[in-house]
């Protein structure tokens, strides 16, 4: 039996291809590719003089919940914050946008990822109204411009699949639904903090 995505939440996911799980030409260029998408780790001390780690967990864990209320596929929180951080290793802001930053990463990553995105409206809502809808598609533009529209991260996330078809995991469906569901909580763990 190949492995087949599990469906940990009511929306459904595309089927991985064995054929590319098993080919290390494409997990040597997810490799390389992720490399290229790190933000810098010192960004915090370096690039930004009104945030702390304090703030960015605070901001973070928000989006986590948003993630989770609205069954995000497990690869949107983690997107979103590679984009949040990689924002961050290049361009200061003011503690006040941490919040709409965080928002339009959630945006851009769902639009990138989701079938059915989040919407503008919507999370201007998990902001208890905070920001407006014209300021979060300010927002997303300037986030795609300081990423250069480079938005296909490769994250934790995206390598879990490779790593258990190597492991030859693909025998036992039930328990493959269990690692998945466990690893995507632990990548998203690691994201917060």
């Amino acid at each position: 039996m190949d492995l087949l995505c599990c469906e940990s939440t009511s929306k459904s996911v595309a089927q991985k291809d064995p054929t590319l799980l098993l080919d290390d030409r494409v997990f040597e260029t997810m490799l390389k590719s992720e490399i290229r998408c790190l933000p810098a780790p010192d960004y915090l001390a370096t690039v930004q003089n009104d945030l702390t780690a304090n703030l960015r967990k605070i901001v973070v864990d928000w989006m986590w919940e948003v993630c989770e209320e609205q069954k995000c596929q497990e690869d949107i929180f983690p997107l979103a914050v590679n984009y949040m951080d990689r924002f961050l290793s290049v361009n200061p802001i003011n503690k006040n946008h941490l919040q709409l930053l965080g928002t339009t990463c959630l945006l851009v990553s769902s639009k990138l990822r989701e079938s059915d995105c989040l919407s503008v409206d919507l999370l201007v809502l998990y902001t208890d109204n905070t920001i407006t809808s014209e300021e979060l598609l300010m927002w997303e533009l300037l986030l795609l411009s300081i990423l250069k529209w480079d938005v296909s991260a490769i994250t934790a996330h995206d390598f879990l699949w490779y790593i258990l078809k190597r492991l030859n995991m693909d025998t036992a469906k039930p328990f493959v639904d269990i690692v998945i569901k466990h690893c995507g909580t632990f990548i998203g763990m690691c994201a917060r903090g």
